[in-house]
């Protein structure tokens, strides 16, 4: 059980069509005026989920990126959403010690709390 959730979400086809239609929304609330620069590192860390590729230097770079987008989240964010970038930033520590099932959680707690944010307006 345990692989067949780390492989649903820990694919190509579930990060990149997911960053592209998160991507997408956020760029139609630009257009209408609505600049969230608290969602927009979600965006980024879709995009370089460190679980994606069996390579170590792609699970080392795309884990500083993603700290470093968690990071800047965690500054222009408050309440809630600064809270998931902070369960972000310890899960994606976790991945050091190979814990994949709490970042796992936590990146779909994250893609569903932006959905919420953007599409609830």
């Amino acid at each position: 059980m345990n692989n067949l959730f780390y492989f649903t979400f820990n694919g190509g086809w579930f990060f990149y069509p997911m960053m592209v239609e998160m991507l997408s929304i956020y760029l139609i609330h630009y257009i209408e005026g609505e600049f969230r620069k608290d969602l927009f590192p979600l965006i980024g860390i879709t995009s370089f989920p460190p679980t994606l590729i069996d390579n170590i230097k792609w699970f080392y770079s795309s884990l500083a990126i993603s700290l470093a987008l968690s990071g800047l989240g965690v500054i222009n964010s408050k309440g809630f959403i600064r809270w998931i970038y902070v369960i972000l930033i310890l899960s994606l520590l976790l991945l050091l010690f190979k814990v994949y099932i709490i970042y796992d959680v936590a990146i779909t707690v994250s893609m569903i709390t932006y959905y919420l944010s953007l599409l609830s307006q």
